[in-house]
């Protein structure tokens, strides 16, 4: 128990993680307790880019998951992608690693579908989430893989996340969407006090995305993509506290049929208990 105590204190001062521990894990192991950690955005990291016939992945360097208090982190990546060029092939993600480790495939809204459907449910795009739990922290690239689209080219975003203190277990509410040819877009997830709300969305035609009441904004991208507007990604993903009903809402800025369409998506992120 001694030797415990001084090894936990030495972690504390020197900053020292091996594997990822820390003291609490360590001081909390000898006692018998369990870890526990309150909800927590840490940081993000994005990446863009215009994605072609010969262009194909989009990395994002560098990305950092750095050690938390308990092993409850989870690496969360939301991801959009304009679906206007030519071809069949579909707009969604076909693969994504970090760290040399395969993350998992969430939920999409509007993979499988092809290339220029803008109807209503669809909106041009894709948006979906991809994830590793309690991934182990270092420094990597992310690197996202997709289908060819064609010589010109169709914008995609990414946004990846560390977010700690996130149950392990039963890690996401149900995630849902909302899609808007000629509105803005205003989306409803449920949650739980405690939680952390995601939300994220895909627009067109180069219009500011503004971000809805108490939503703090965490990134935003306009004109992504080649130099027609109609295949360029407008993205932002926005945070809010975590209620039973949280709204997300973007408004893109223009008012009109085919000026708005626009597809956004939300999550609760489970706090651990």
């Amino acid at each position: 128990m001694r030797f415990t105590a001084l090894l936990a204190c030495w972690i504390l001062l020197s900053g020292f993680r091996p594997l990822g521990l820390t003291a609490r894990n360590i001081a909390q192991g000898a006692g018998g307790g369990s870890c526990s950690e309150s909800m927590s955005f840490v940081s993000i990291a994005t990446g863009s880019g215009n994605m072609t016939s010969t262009t194909t992945l989009l990395t994002v360097s560098s990305v950092v998951i750095a050690p938390s208090e308990c092993d409850q982190r989870l690496l969360f990546v939301t991801v959009s992608s304009n679906n206007v060029y030519g071809g069949g092939n579909f707009t969604d993600v076909q693969e994504m690693t970090w760290n040399g480790q395969s993350v998992t495939k969430g939920v999409c809204f509007g993979c499988g579908t092809a290339p220029i459907n803008c109807g209503p449910d669809i909106a041009c795009c894709a948006t979906e989430y991809w994830y590793i739990l309690n991934p182990t922290p270092a420094t990597s690239d992310l690197v996202v893989r997709r289908l060819e689209t064609d010589a010109t080219g169709a914008g995609m975003v990414v946004g990846v996340w560390q977010i700690n203190g996130v149950d392990q277990t039963t890690p996401f509410g149900t995630s849902v969407k909302d899609s808007q040819q000629s509105g803005d877009c205003n989306v409803v997830c449920a949650g739980s006090v405690g939680d952390l709300m995601v939300g994220w969305v895909h627009a067109r035609h180069n219009h500011d995305i503004t971000a809805g009441a108490s939503q703090t904004r965490r990134y935003e991208f306009l004109a992504v993509g080649p130099a027609s507007d109609d295949r360029q990604t407008d993205a932002a993903g926005d945070t809010k506290i975590g209620a039973a009903s949280v709204t997300f809402s973007f408004d893109d800025g223009v008012e009109g049929s085919g000026e708005e369409e626009n597809k956004c998506q939300c999550v609760a992120v489970k706090a651990a208990s």
